[in-house]
């Protein structure tokens, strides 16, 4: 075989040049079973150009086209066209052509620790997932001789030289590590012919699959934030707002007054120390913050330091637990906290919530943050000599996109869901089964709406048996639709979204007497 330059571009849609070299063309196709049929059909089309020109206009925000997520019911094709480098610019020979790929990579903005630059998705040499990373050097350059795959670049590096094939690592190695590649695929050699192409095309991932193993993304919080938070009776400079009471008893009946403001103190302060830094769950982590609670004492209670006073009191006014007492006595007065105690009180919070985020914050996925701007580039493995390894031609990068959020409805028709007539419900039978535990058909037998507002839900100790329930899923439907149009309009006071997102047209129905 003769090695010719090669070219690797998108498709010369808006007459352009065959000599230019233009980005990987994007192509927007409803989603579904016919979708690559519908490329095929317009590539066989005798004006295809045209056809495919109009599928590249693509949705522009803030100057970027917009991509569609699958959600929307649209797909994205990425279609690249090799041509020789020489008089004509002649088709690449399809059999020498042993794979094709494309890769996506993100666009990073400048800030103040790193220049703008491009990020991989990466994996280590196990397979496992590194997330993006900067991309290695040389791999973005226009005539790029980067290997994604850290095998294949390594079998290119070190050749049929042993001492090289023993080494951890090879200079130009990357450090083992791979970049997630996307497989593209031929168009049928009957089209290929006929428009005297060699056309790759694939469609564009817009959904996350890999994430992050290991470490949590860091907290989206600082100490100095959780200081901000730190309950002001917790503060060692406090503000003007109330304080918990002093000197009195609280009963478990009367602890949610939300007349009195000092009330209200106590119960933000505890629900604060409850459900953000996490001081009543006994996990290890809340350690820090109980030890420096602890340290603290008080006079006036039957506990003798802040953190046992406190746990009384969230087993009593929000917990409310049947095996507490039914009242507490506050202290006599709230202890002055020294700076060195709020330092130690926030610095705990900050780590049970640190520890509390690392459990709950979400996973970090390929296409996570709203906005983030992503560009394609394609590549493809020829091989030109027998017992030479493949060379690896690169495209330019494609234009910046970004991904249309979820929630957005894409241009996409709405799904429809038919409600049966209300006229007769007899042919509706149940469809689906719920299976109860004995706890909550316990729940459901003493269910009374006002003693559940005033906190005296009752307990029946001697039901011991579950309950299975048949439940026609239209007729649910039907209620679940009712109440949403009632609170549809009674949030319409506040967001004023009804024209926005209730479209109602009647049609008309038309009866025997009508006829």
């Amino acid at each position: 075989m003769v090695k010719h330059p090669t070219l690797l571009d998108g498709l010369k849609l808006g007459g352009q040049n065959r000599s230019e070299v233009v980005a990987p063309t994007l192509l927007r196709y409803d989603m579904g079973r016919d979708t690559v049929q519908a490329f095929f059909t317009d590539l066989r089309r005798d004006d295809w150009q045209n056809h495919l020109l109009a599928r590249s206009d693509l949705e522009q925000r803030f100057g970027v086209p917009l991509v569609d997520q699958h959600i929307h019911r649209k797909a994205i094709l990425v279609v690249v066209d090799a041509a020789c480098l020489t008089p004509g610019f002649p088709r690449l020979d399809p059999a020498k052509v042993l794979a094709s790929s494309m890769v996506i990579r993100r666009e990073v903005a400048a800030s103040a620790t790193a220049p703008e630059g491009i990020e991989i998705w990466a994996s280590d040499e196990a397979g496992s997932s590194l997330g993006w990373i900067g991309a290695p050097e040389g791999s973005s350059l226009p005539a790029a001789q980067f290997e994604p795959d850290a095998q294949l670049r390594r079998q290119r590096l070190a050749g049929s030289n042993r001492a090289l094939t023993l080494r951890t690592r090879i200079t130009g190695d990357a450090d083992g590590i791979s970049e997630m590649s996307h497989a593209m695929f031929p168009v049928p050699p009957d089209i290929a012919e006929r428009i005297g192409r060699t056309i790759y095309f694939a469609m564009l991932p817009t959904t996350s699959g890999p994430v992050i193993p290991g470490t949590p993304p860091p907290p989206p919080f600082t100490l100095e934030d959780v200081k901000k938070r730190v309950p002001n009776v917790l503060r060692d400079v406090r503000s003007a707002d109330p304080l918990p009471p002093t000197g009195t008893v609280i009963a478990r009946d009367t602890a949610r007054n939300p007349a009195d403001p000092a009330l209200r103190a106590l119960r933000s302060a505890l629900t604060w120390l409850g459900q953000e830094a996490g001081m009543f769950t006994g996990e290890p982590y809340a350690e820090s913050l109980r030890t420096a609670l602890a340290g603290i004492a008080i006079s006036g209670a039957s506990e003798s330091n802040l953190r046992d006073w406190l746990d009384a009191a969230n087993a009593v006014i929000i917990e409310r637990r049947d095996t507490a007492p039914a009242s507490i006595a506050t202290p006599s007065s709230w202890p002055s906290i020294s700076a060195s105690q709020f330092a130690a009180i926030a610095a705990g919070s900050y780590t049970a919530m640190r520890a509390r985020w690392a459990s709950l914050a979400p996973s970090v996925t390929r296409f996570g943050p709203i906005g983030d701007r992503y560009h394609v580039r394609c590549f493809m493995r020829i091989g030109d000599h027998e017992g030479c390894p493949p060379r690896v031609l690169w495209s330019p990068l494609s234009q910046s996109y970004t991904i249309r959020p979820w929630y957005e409805s894409g241009g996409a028709p709405p799904h429809q869901v038919e409600l049966p007539a209300l006229d007769d419900l007899s042919a509706i039978k149940p469809d689906v089964a719920i299976k109860v535990p004995p706890q909550i058909q316990q729940f459901m037998d003493r269910l009374n709406l006002e003693n559940l507002i005033d906190g005296k839900a009752e307990k029946n100790l001697n039901i011991s048996f579950g309950m299975i329930c048949g439940f026609s899923i239209p007729i649910i439907t039907i209620c679940a639709f009712i109440v949403l149009q009632i609170f549809l309009q009674l949030l319409n006071i506040l967001f004023f979204w009804l024209p926005f997102i209730k479209i109602c047209i009647p049609f008309p129905i038309v009866t025997e007497e009508e006829e």
